[in-house]
C-alpha cells in the first residue's frame, strides 16, 4: 500500500516537472518578437519546427561554426559533407543545413523516426537518412565527413558507448574536420532533479515496466569529462559556448507570462559568463 502511494506520488511529480520544463522553454510574446527581429535575415531557420528561442540559437550558432570552417578550408557547400548523429524526425539541424546546400547524412536508431524524417526531406537530393545504431553503421562505413554533429545525444548513452562512438567518429573525420557536441551540464539543477527522481526513486519504487529506461539521460557529463572523451580520440578539444545561464533566472522562467523574456535574457547572458556558469554546452574536437 505504502509502496503504491509512493510510486503514484513519484509519477505525478515527474509529470509535473516535465510540464514546467515545457513551459520554461516556451517563448513569451516579447521574446518571440525579439527572436523574429534577430533572425529575419536567416530564412533557413524557418525550417526549424519550433519557436523555442534556445533551439534556434543552437542551430544558428552551429551553422555559423560550419560556415567558418568551410570558408577557412575553401570548400563549396555542395562539397561539404556533414553527418548528423541522432537526427530525429524533425531534422532540426539537418534541414537548415540541407537547405543551404550542404550534403548531409542523418542517422537515427528509431525506424519510425527515420520514416518521418525521410518524408519531410523528400524534396531535397542532397540529404540521406539512415536507420540503425550509429556505432554499427559507422564501423562498416568507409565514408569520411567534414563535420559530425552529436547534439543532445551522448547523455542518452553510457559513457563507454559515448566514448566508443566518439572514437569511430574521429576515424571518419577528414583531416581538419570537426566533431561538434551539445550536451547538458549533468549536475545542473534540472539534470540533478531528473536523475534523482527519474532513476533512483523510479527504480526503487515504481513497478518494473512503467518506465522503459528510468531517466532518459543516462550519463551525467561535465566539461572535464567531455574534454577527456574528445582528447582521448586524438582530437583537439575546444569549448565554444554555453546556451543557458544556469542557476540564475531559473525560478522566474517557470511563471506564466514571465517565462519568455527571462528565458531570452538567460540565453543572451550566457555568452558573457564564464563557462562553469553556463549549461547546454557546445564543444568540439578538431582532427589534426
Amino acid at each position: 500500500m505504502i509502496k503504491d502511494l509512493i510510486a503514484k506520488f513519484i509519477k505525478k511529480t515527474i509529470a509535473h516537472f516535465y510540464l514546467l520544463e515545457k513551459h520554461r522553454n516556451t517563448d513569451g510574446w516579447i521574446s518571440s518578437a525579439l527572436r523574429k527581429k534577430e533572425y529575419r535575415d536567416k530564412p533557413y531557420l524557418g525550417l526549424v519546427k519550433s519557436t523555442n528561442y534556445v533551439l534556434l540559437k543552437k542551430v544558428d550558432t552551429v551553422i555559423n561554426q560550419i560556415e567558418k570552417y568551410r570558408l577557412e578550408v575553401g570548400l563549396e557547400r555542395k562539397d561539404t559533407y556533414i553527418l548528423d548523429v541522432g537526427c530525429g524526425s524533425d531534422l532540426i539541424y539537418t534541414m537548415p543545413l540541407t537547405s543551404l546546400g550542404y550534403r548531409v547524412l542523418g542517422i537515427d536508431i528509431d525506424e519510425d523516426t527515420v520514416a518521418r524524417a525521410k518524408k519531410s526531406s523528400a524534396d531535397y537530393k542532397n540529404v540521406e537518412i539512415m536507420a540503425g545504431d550509429a556505432i554499427e553503421i559507422l564501423e562498416k562505413m568507409d565514408k569520411t565527413f567534414d563535420a559530425v554533429l552529436a547534439f543532445d545525444v551522448l547523455e542518452h548513452m553510457k559513457y563507454k558507448d559515448a566514448e566508443r562512438l566518439s572514437q569511430i567518429i574521429a576515424k571518419r573525420l577528414k583531416p581538419g574536420g570537426f566533431f561538434y557536441v551539445i550536451t547538458p551540464d549533468g549536475y545542473s539543477e534540472t539534470e540533478t532533479f531528473t536523475f534523482i527522481i527519474g532513476y533512483y526513486l523510479v527504480k526503487t519504487f515504481v513497478i518494473k515496466g512503467d518506465f522503459k529506461k528510468g531517466a532518459s539521460h543516462i550519463e551525467r557529463f561535465t566539461l572535464k569529462l567531455l574534454e577527456k572523451m574528445i582528447t582521448n580520440c586524438g582530437l583537439k578539444y575546444e569549448f565554444i559556448t554555453g546556451f543557458y545561464s544556469t542557476r540564475l533566472p531559473f525560478i522566474l522562467t517557470l511563471f506564466g507570462g514571465l517565462r519568455g523574456y527571462p528565458m531570452y535574457l538567460n540565453i543572451k547572458l550566457a555568452r558573457y559568463l564564464p563557462k562553469f556558469m553556463t549549461n547546454s554546452w557546445l564543444v568540439c574536437g578538431r582532427k589534426g
